[in-house]
């Protein structure tokens, strides 16, 4: 049985910048729950990271982690945790936790030597930065995963500014006041002299640039550091990607509708407008976000098809229909995809590509019901929330080997999701594929993040052709004969498979692609895995003491999948059964 505490904590994500910025070494600088990015803000996934630390009841030193703490009993010979205040003991009481949440609330703190217990003080105040001037240090987070720090994307005739900063290992060893100045600058991979309407403060390191449409374009800015000693200097880089194509070969692009929904005839229409005639290709990429752990998610794409090859285009208004298929003809799976625009004309191939540049968006009214329900016994719950605007949703919670909902593409307003308590459980390199049903009392938390530009997501399809999907017996003991039921009902007439997969992803097929009459059906699974042998023992693990044993049971999903003889339309629903020796 799950039962679910939806906390007020976790009702809402607000959007936050790379800002980083420095302050004397021997003052206390930044909150210890101020971490990613250390910025004078805490964010969601930082005051969940402290949650963390109050559910469990107990914290630890690890400087394996990126904030220096870990969950659980172990070493403390390390400093304090800044909401470990009164008193210091290694836990985190309410009080500390609601003193954290006023931080978050605020938007922004600040160092306060006059207060006597934490040190800190919701608001601005002296030392903290300028909250509409961003600071850089060379040290922050590599946001969409194409190893750029430090990443910008902006509009023309738009201002971009910023300061330059510098680390803390860095300030230990150069000498005040600084020197900044500009080293390189480059242009598509080119060096550039500085463009002329780029304005640097050399005294303050602070830089501002309103790009023209002409300067469209990924720019890498090297800036330089010095210390007045003269004997040491550091480069920070910066990247700054102008939106458009040079010469608005490619402008006014579109893909509208955005969300589609091909099973039930919808199209999309990707419109484009060409200065001079040209032969035109556009090439659509599948694309997700890895989730690992709560940080930001990593941009993953991956060419599916091109829907236009080399085809001549007049200069003007053009547009182009893709009706959510591939190649072969089929509908492509539910997802996000991205569509990238290139334009060959006389010598020159200009391109459409727009930069990903990851960043939150505002989730609001997130319940989840019923509070309890059993996984096992093929209930679901309701998650249900609102966006301001289409994003990628990742739900998860204290407690919880994965997530519920992981990195899926949802339209702006409200959505629901169904989950069946089945977390997919993804490394530390952002893969997935394994899933665990989920057991006891959780804290969800939702998160959603912008999505590409240049996107077209294919919806998920209804999954109302299949109903009344159940495991009887969901808990069985092969060894004593003992079987299971999948029974479920077709609402029209459709070719049906059956799957079944163990705890370590392992699946093997009980029924494939059956054509099947509206009404009730039923297939028996007795335990037997893919080699005619009982499935147990699963794994072997290594427990406390360093003897290797045998596991004997665990989780198994049925999934069941058919396809409409009538429209076409795939419905895919899961079931469980867990298996005892």
């Amino acid at each position: 049985m799950v039962f679910l505490k939806k906390s007020a904590l976790c009702m809402a994500m607000c959007c936050c910048l790379l800002t980083v910025a420095y302050v004397s070494a021997s003052a206390k600088t930044y909150h210890s729950a101020d971490y990613n990015p250390s910025d004078y803000k805490i964010s969601m996934s930082e005051l969940i990271r402290v949650i963390q630390f109050y559910n469990i009841g107990d914290f630890h030193c690890d400087q394996s982690k990126e904030d220096g703490y870990g969950v659980g009993p172990g070493d403390k010979n390390c400093s304090f945790h800044d909401a470990d205040y009164n008193p210091q003991d290694w836990k985190i009481t309410l009080n500390e936790l609601l003193r954290l949440v006023q931080f978050h609330n605020a938007g922004i703190y600040h160092v306060d030597t006059t207060n006597e217990e934490d040190g800190f003080a919701p608001g601005s105040g002296t030392g903290t930065p300028d909250p509409d001037v961003i600071e850089i240090c060379g040290d922050e987070i590599d946001q969409d995963g194409d190893g750029r720090d430090n990443l910008f994307s902006i509009d023309p005739e738009k201002s971009l500014v910023f300061k330059i900063g510098v680390r803390q290992q860095d300030a230990a060893r150069l000498c005040l006041p600084y020197i900044f100045d500009i080293k390189t600058v480059k242009q598509d991979g080119k060096e550039i002299q500085l463009p002329d309407n780029v304005v640097f403060d050399k005294k303050e390191g602070k830089f501002s640039w309103t790009p023209t449409s002409e300067q469209a374009g990924d720019y890498e800015f090297i800036f330089l550091v010095k210390e007045t000693c003269g004997y040491d200097e550091v480069e920070i880089t910066a990247y700054i990607v102008v939106k458009g194509t040079s010469r608005k070969q490619i402008a006014d692009v579109s893909a509208s509708p955005a969300f589609i929904n091909p099973a039930a005839g919808e199209k999309t229409t990707i419109s484009y407008t060409l200065d001079k005639p040209a032969a035109v290709t556009i090439e659509l990429y599948k694309a997700s976000v890895a989730i690992s752990g709560w940080g930001d998610g990593i941009f993953r794409r991956e060419l599916e098809m091109t829907l236009l090859n080399n085809q001549s285009r007049p200069a003007g208004q053009n547009s182009e229909i893709w009706n959510g298929k591939g190649a072969d003809g089929k509908t492509l799976e539910p997802s996000a995809y991205v569509y990238v625009i290139k334009a060959v004309s006389s010598d020159k191939t200009y391109t459409y590509d727009p930069e990903y540049v990851s960043g939150l968006v505002d989730i609001s009214n997130f319940t989840v019901s019923p509070l309890n329900f059993n996984p096992y016994a093929n209930q679901s719950l309701e998650l249900k929330y609102s966006l301001l605007q289409p994003a990628w949703v990742t739900i998860g919670g204290n407690g919880m080997p994965g997530f519920a909902v992981a990195g899926k593409p949802k339209d702006k307003g409200e959505n629901i999701d169904k989950w069946d308590g089945r977390a997919e459980i993804w490394d530390d390199s952002g893969d997935t594929g394994k899933t665990m049903v989920v057991t006891g009392t959780l804290n969800l938390a939702a998160k959603a993040e912008i999505l590409p530009e240049n996107v077209i997501v294919i919806k998920e399809q209804d999954a109302s052709l299949i109903t009344d999907l159940s495991t009887e017996a969901y808990i069985i003991v092969p060894s004593y004969g003992e079987i299971s039921t999948v029974k479920y009902t077709l609402s029209e007439n459709a070719a049906v498979s059956i799957s079944i997969s163990d705890p370590n992803g392992n699946n093997w097929i009980l029924l494939e692609n059956e054509t099947q009459s509206k009404g009730e059906h039923s297939a028996e699974w007795h335990g037997i895995n893919a080699d005619g042998k009982l499935v147990w023992p699963l794994t072997k693990t290594q427990n406390y003491y360093g003897y290797i044993s045998e596991m004997p049971e665990g989780d198994y999903t049925v999934e069941i999948s058919a396809e409409s003889k009538a429209s076409g339309i795939t419905a895919v629903k899961r079931a469980n059964i867990h298996v005892y020796r």
